[in-house]
């Protein structure tokens, strides 16, 4: 799986668990339907913009949006969602 598919299958994801059909999350996220769509089928990459677009649509944070998407792709779940504790450079 790419990460472009992981991608796509994490805002799928949250859009779910967020109970919005994909018209009221484009719409949450500013974006139009179709490019959600072409988001979710990996059609295309997301950018840094459309990646914190979409995860404030679903209320989650971009981080943990990125995380669920590594998850998906490597098959490996990890036992919390909480942000990391320390910055870069720490």
């Amino acid at each position: 799986m790419t990460l472009e598919e992981a991608f796509g299958a994490a805002v799928e994801l949250r859009r779910a668990e967020a109970r919005l059909n994909q018209d009221e999350l484009a719409e949450s996220a500013n974006m139009l339907g179709s490019a959600l769509g072409r988001l979710k089928r990996s059609a295309t990459s997301a950018s840094l913009k459309t990646i914190g677009r979409n995860a404030t649509a679903p209320h989650i944070e971009p981080w943990a949006l990125s995380r669920l998407a590594d998850e998906v792709q490597t098959g490996v779940r990890l036992e919390t969602l909480e942000p990391p504790t320390q910055g870069i450079g720490d």
